[in-house]
């Protein structure tokens, strides 16, 4: 996992995720099951920007991805409960989603993050030449 409740009590407060964790209404206590679930949802999404370019699990998770996957998680959390994300919620995560694509395509990189190598036989291959069959020899030349 990218983040922890303790990572998303620290960015937004017990009293924002008691009321976007609540199913029921009462809001006494943060659901440490349904942010645990934003967590995993989140980090799925972001490692599947993250695995065409480099290796995974990361052994180091840079600030950038805890603070993508928090902002994730808290995204699902107030869209699957009794409550819909502000607008605020909606730019963060649009901004969020925009970074993994810029990141997935090489347009930015994360420092220190082992990328994976392509193997030999996984390069394209082009060839300018037109292909032709051969009748009655089912030859390709």
């Amino acid at each position: 996992m990218y983040a922890t409740l303790d990572d998303l009590r620290a960015r937004y407060g017990d009293d924002e995720l008691r009321q976007i964790s609540d199913l029921d209404g009462a809001a006494d206590a943060i659901d440490a099951g349904r942010v645990e679930q934003a967590i995993a949802v989140a980090t799925d999404q972001v490692g599947s920007y993250l695995r065409k370019r480099y290796a995974l699990p990361l052994t180091t998770v840079p600030v950038s991805i805890v603070e993508a996957t928090c902002i994730i998680a808290r995204h699902w959390l107030a869209t699957s409960g009794r409550s819909m994300p502000t607008e605020q919620m909606n730019r963060e995560r649009d901004a969020q989603l925009r970074w993994l694509r810029d990141l997935a395509s090489g347009l930015v990189t994360l420092e220190g993050a082992a990328e994976v190598k392509a193997s030999p036989g996984a390069s394209a291959r082009v060839s300018d030449r037109e292909r032709r069959f051969e009748p009655g020899s089912g030859r390709l030349w």
